[in-house]
């Protein structure tokens, strides 16, 4: 949607007729008359005439241009640095409730890099353990040393 020409806060014109801006966008000046522009990924506006885009806080994102407000990522997702999508959680870390942060694997568990959809970790299969929390992979046991069961910490001798 291109920009518009719009009243924000004051008149262009007298006897001009005049709108705020809507929500979603915001007005600011081009040679010498108001015009309204969407606000960017990553902003939203939520109030007629409002001047400025704010910027999207917490666990959330604008994805999209014109963005009244923005949304919660949803669950097995965290919001970019730049707010302006969500992405998967980190290898290690998953999250299972919408707008939850993303938190570590626990202990015999594990998640990788862009594997799933981000809202659980996997068990180590038997044979392999994950000794830490937040772990992107599972360690196979060494020769010698054994875990017969699934979500192991360690490997125990024979």
């Amino acid at each position: 949607m291109p920009s518009k020409l719009a009243c924000c806060p004051v008149p262009l014109l007298p006897l001009q007729a005049c709108t705020p801006c809507d929500p979603g966008m915001q007005c600011g000046t081009v040679s010498n008359n108001r015009v309204a522009d969407l606000c960017i990924p990553g902003t939203f506006s939520d109030v007629w005439g409002a001047t400025q885009c704010q910027a999207c806080t917490g666990l959330t994102a604008a994805i999209t241009s014109g963005a009244v407000r923005c949304q919660e990522c949803a669950a097995g997702t965290t919001p970019t640095n730049d707010k302006r999508s969500c992405q998967l959680c980190p290898a290690g870390q998953f999250s299972n409730v919408t707008g939850e942060a993303c938190r570590n694997c626990p202990r015999g568990t594990f998640r990788e890099a862009n594997s799933g959809d981000g809202t659980e970790c996997i068990p180590c299969s038997p044979g392999s353990f994950a000794a830490n929390e937040g772990s992107g992979s599972c360690t196979d046991c060494a020769l010698g040393r054994f875990a017969t069961d699934e979500g192991s910490t360690s490997c125990s001798n024979w």
